[in-house]
């Protein structure tokens, strides 16, 4: 639902903009600014005279406009409408700062299922909350009946030192240049801001951005949700991945990712960094 209605404010700020739904979608599909070019280059507003939009543009306008007419009167083009069980939750404001994991454990469900009902939280844990805020968590309604009482139970550390600031976003801009600018991750502000898809943000909208101290606030949260600690292991003479992945009780390609290994190499005296159960 939040990525839906993310997606129709942005096409209903591309409509204002173009005046025109065609146009509209296809700004969608390839960006306002290619769009505009070629109205330039063409002298022409009609969408269906913009011939050397990409073809990916020049086919999806045609197939948004085929799914309007189907859904409808679906049955007039030979489709057969089957109901899909729908997704029922209700909604928890949670006060403090937990993993998914967590969540999973509270809830006696798996935690994909718990990113299916919130897929803004790509970082497996709440972000950060001021006193008195809450985050707003999508709990399945299979969820388990003693859901509140060991959530409540759940202690957090909170961290007083994350330090955020305001950002107004600009015409033109997109996350990677923010990110770039406060020398932060893309998916911290997506999950701090509560954003559905990365991609829809618009002009005159506020950001909060963390400057000081989120990263560790992500890692401690993480290490104590996990149960886990980091450690360095020193490789010795003869040592391999699966091995050290058998003795610690993880995988090899946990190990390659914490340390950004693109084979299976390694050498006597490299240093690599773990993740154990504490």
């Amino acid at each position: 639902e939040k990525s839906t209605r993310a997606a129709a404010h942005y096409l209903k700020d591309l409509y204002k903009e173009f005046g025109d739904w065609y146009l509209a979608f296809a700004a969608y599909n390839c960006g306002s600014t290619r769009v505009k070019k070629e109205m330039k280059r063409h002298q022409s507003d009609d969408y269906w005279k913009l011939k050397r939009l990409p073809p990916q543009t020049r086919n999806y306008v045609p197939n948004i406009m085929a799914a309007i007419f189907i859904s409808n009167d679906p049955q007039k083009y030979g489709f057969a409408v089957l109901k899909d069980q729908m997704m029922k939750w209700r909604t928890v404001d949670i006060d403090k700062s937990v993993s998914l994991e967590i969540l999973s454990k509270c809830a006696n469900l798996d935690i994909g299922n718990l990113q299916i009902y919130n897929p803004e939280l790509k970082q497996g844990v709440l972000p950060p909350l001021n006193n008195g805020e809450t985050y707003s968590f999508r709990l399945p309604i299979q969820a388990s009946s003693a859901f509140d009482s060991l959530l409540a139970a759940v202690e957090v550390e909170i961290i007083e030192e994350v330090v955020f600031t305001d950002h107004k976003v600009k015409r033109g801009e997109s996350l990677w240049l923010i990110a770039r600018k406060y020398n932060v991750r893309i998916q911290d502000i997506v999950s701090i801001n509560k954003l559905a898809r990365a991609k829809y943000i618009r002009p005159g909208q506020m950001l909060q951005i963390p400057t000081d101290g989120y990263d560790i606030f992500r890692k401690e949260a993480l290490t104590k949700s996990h149960g886990s600690r980091q450690i360095y292991y020193t490789v010795r003479y003869g040592d391999t991945l699966s091995e050290i992945a058998l003795r610690y009780r993880t995988s090899v390609r946990k190990i390659k990712k914490w340390n950004g290994l693109r084979s299976d190499r390694i050498y006597s005296g490299q240093k690599l960094k773990i993740w154990t159960k504490a």
